[in-house]
């Protein structure tokens, strides 16, 4: 197929989509909280401020004011990691390992979002990456991992394609440059030039191959063409304008930045700068000044900015290093996210589907206090590896419990980790059937004698108790499980009012237990109770006393789960649900990875490739859904979710970040003190839901007009409620003053309100 035939199929078969972003409302439902500290990418830009990219956002920082500025997906950034960054003439290019061309318009704050690379099938997925920019002459040529892309960036469509391998074939090109009347390219295949007005360019035919090997880069150094060549353990720099000129630098090469008089080239522990004449200045040294590994480096003025893979981004000028990287957690990669003091921490454990640890293993925790973000670092942490959960103690708030999936619990006492609890402190047991030590703890919860519960993964004696005055107990869980040594991995625990425990297994369905009269009852349920699969993945408890079970094929309910150990053979149900005039089943065949249940006994449920749903109290109806597609979810694989419902907030932690949303679920209170109605007034074209929190559980709620006519009637199932300004015909309501008049369960206290409502 020739390159003007696959460059018609590129035009006619995508599309593009146009994100503009309202910064006011994003700002207010929404809030991102990403991490800094792996720096891929540094730029200057012609505004004078110094941009930088960290997997899958962007920041800028202004070396005369210090002022720092973020772009995530909360501004409508895609959430998927980032490979390339531009910016020119008030415009931010951004190029994704997935083919996505990103445009933000710093003027307007808008973001145009353009899939034709992402979506084109005749281009394999390992070869979408979009490696550099080249503006010129009004048009963006996109050097990627099959060739070059010619960009209308006014128009927002794709021009050319230009395909430099042998028949038109796909090869990598890295950089490309235009000077004067010639385009140049470095790729993985040699050094190519062309006229850029050459009407056979298309064809790779027309090109000519200037030399061989894995050319890295290719640019301008005070108008001197300079190619860089890299093998891997060296660099090789060759001036094109003279072909005896030459330098070689030993290293593996890791980024290079071509500026207006020179080249910078970062190597993981050196930066070089270079000039036109290939002269070389070492610049800086990582161990020099105490960093662990460069990425990325520019010059500008007089200071020097160090991009690094762990550490952030620095500024090094007059001997002195300054992190100007914004705050955030220390990894992405949220496993875990707990509410401590209604403020997240983050656990970063790396499991597979079946819950083995993979590389890295050696995390810390990232915490928000109301200093800001900090961590707990490994090095603190006594050989504690793979967090994946952590708990408040509800009796000592300022004790938190992190189960490590590989070497016990760690205690930790007013942030400062205390005691590593293992096999030498404690009743906690290593998995003995390989020859590996490691005590994989998934989950710890208190009961309501103060006693200490956790689940082990790979032991025979897998639930442990704690009591109060440190003593360790077990129980066996052979008789309930299918096989100890094959694919043994936990899901949450849930404990109910009568200190009766649930967790999910992967192989055994929903385990049971509860103690009575000095003996206890052990029992599982699993596809013969009506489970779509026994790998079970989340487990929730709602007000109603009902068990929602998450597993990888679907989801089901356990009502009235304190019959669970009486019945002969308790039944989970299906969700039944219309969508289109056709019933169907509740996340029929979703993996659910998480289930957590609000202040209004409502349904928040995480998926592995579905985002994230809210449903009401009997999962009937679909109050949210969303995606990494209609919100600023960096993904569609939710791995937890917590609730804050003090003040409404929902996290969701992902593989590629954390984010919150405001919700509209509040926890009950004890009186009617301090209800809040809002918006308050309602202003003419607002669409959302009026919220009234403040409330106690079960509490009576009307809405008259000013006359008394009865607009709305509910009752609360926690400590807020919603409408949505319509009466009971249909209609949204006219504009005026209504009144709200609240009553608890049993008469004894009421209040009024007022709210104005505008259309």
């Amino acid at each position: 197929m020739s390159g003007s035939v696959i460059q018609y199929v590129m035009k006619k078969s995508l599309y593009c989509i146009l994100i503009l972003v309202c910064v006011g409302l994003s700002a207010q439902q929404w809030q991102g909280y990403y991490s800094y500290n792996n720096i891929n990418g540094i730029t200057p830009s012609d505004n004078g401020l110094i941009y930088a990219y960290a997997e899958n956002a962007i920041f800028s920082y202004d070396p005369l004011s210090g002022e720092l500025q973020t772009l995530t997906t909360v501004e409508g950034l895609s959430g998927d990691n980032i490979s390339a960054l531009f910016v020119k003439d008030n415009q931010i290019y951004v190029g994704h390992y997935n083919g996505l061309l990103g445009i933000y318009d710093l003027a307007t704050r808008s973001y145009f979002l353009d899939s034709s690379i992402e979506r084109n099938q005749t281009i394999p997925e390992d070869k979408k990456t979009i490696h550099h920019f080249e503006l010129f002459d009004e048009k963006l040529y996109l050097s990627t991992a099959y060739g070059i892309s010619v960009y209308d960036p006014e128009n927002k469509v794709f021009r050319d394609t230009y395909y430099l391998g042998p028949g038109n074939s796909q090869i990598s090109v890295h950089q490309s440059v235009v000077d004067g009347a010639f385009l140049y390219a470095a790729t993985e295949a040699g050094l190519y030039s062309i006229d850029a007005n050459d009407p056979s360019i298309i064809e790779s035919e027309s090109w000519t191959q200037t030399a061989t090997g894995n050319w890295v880069g290719i640019g301008l150094i005070e108008d001197k063409l300079v190619g860089v060549k890299s093998s891997g353990t060296s660099a090789e720099l060759q001036s094109l304008d003279d072909a005896s000129v030459m330098k070689t630098i030993s290293g593996g090469l890791v980024s290079l930045n071509y500026l207006e008089n020179r080249l910078i080239l970062s190597f993981k522990d050196k930066i070089f700068s270079i000039d036109s004449a290939l002269g070389t200045e070492q610049i800086s040294q990582a161990a020099d000044i105490g960093l662990e590994g460069f990425s990325a480096a520019v010059i500008v003025g007089q200071g020097v900015f160090l991009g690094t893979d762990s550490q952030g981004l620095f500024r090094f000028s007059g001997g002195e290093l300054k992190e100007i990287s914004p705050p955030g957690p220390l990894v992405n990669n949220a496993f875990g996210v707990t509410l401590i003091n209604n403020l997240p921490w983050v656990s970063h454990a790396n499991l597979n589907r079946w819950y083995t640890p993979k590389s890295p293993t050696s995390m810390g925790i990232s915490k928000f206090t109301p200093q800001g973000w900090s961590e707990i670092g490994f090095e603190e942490m006594f050989g504690a590896r793979s967090i994946t959960r952590l708990v408040q103690d509800p009796v000592q708030p300022n004790t938190v419990y992190a189960c490590s999936y590989q070497s016990g619990i760690l205690v930790i006492e007013d942030e400062v980790p205390q005691i590593l609890w293992n096999e030498t402190n404690s009743g906690l047991e290593s998995l003995t059937f390989v020859n590996v030590y490691s005590i994989r703890v998934g989950d710890v919860v208190f009961d309501s004698k103060g006693n200490l519960w956790s689940i082990t993964a790979l032991v025979e004696n897998g639930l442990k108790r704690r009591s109060p005055n440190g003593s360790w107990s077990s129980v066996d869980l052979i008789p309930v499980l299918v096989d100890i040594n094959d694919k043994n991995g936990y899901s949450n625990i849930v404990i109910a009012p009568d200190d009766s425990m649930f967790f999910g297994s992967i192989s055994a369905g929903v385990i049971g237990y509860k103690e009575t009269g000095g003996g206890f009852f052990l029992k599982k349920i699993g596809v013969p109770n009506n489970l779509p699969n026994d790998d079970v993945r989340a487990l929730a408890l709602d007000a109603d006393n009902h068990l929602w079970i998450g597993t990888t094929e679907g989801l089901r309910v356990l009502y009235n789960a304190s019959r669970f150990f009486e019945d002969e053979n308790p039944q989970t149900r299906e969700i039944i649900v219309e969508e289109g005039g056709n019933l169907g089943e509740l996340l029929n065949n979703q993996f659910i990875t998480v289930i957590e249940v609000d202040g209004n006994n409502q349904k928040w449920i995480g998926t592995a490739g579905s985002g994230v749903f809210l449903f009401s109290e009997d999962g009937t109806e679909t109050l949210q859904h969303f995606t990494k597609e209609n919100s600023p979810l960096p993904t569609n694989s939710i791995r937890t979710i917590a609730l804050d419902n003090e003040n409404g907030l929902v996290y969701f932690g992902t593989p590629n970040g954390l984010v919150s949303f405001q919700g509209n679920a509040f926890a009950s209170k004890d009186s009617f003190e301090k209800i809040e109605v809002y918006p308050n007034p309602v202003r003419p074209h607002f669409s959302g839901r009026l919220t009234i929190r403040g409330l106690k559980t079960d509490s009576h709620v009307k809405i008259t007009d000013i006359s008394g006519h009865l607009v709305f009637e509910t009752q609360s199932e926690g400590g807020s409620v919603q409408w949505d300004l319509r009466n009971f015909h249909g209609n949204r309501v006219r504009s005026g003053v209504y009144l709200i008049f609240v009553s608890d369960p049993d008469g004894t206290e009421s209040a009024v309100e007022k709210v104005m409502i505008v259309n």
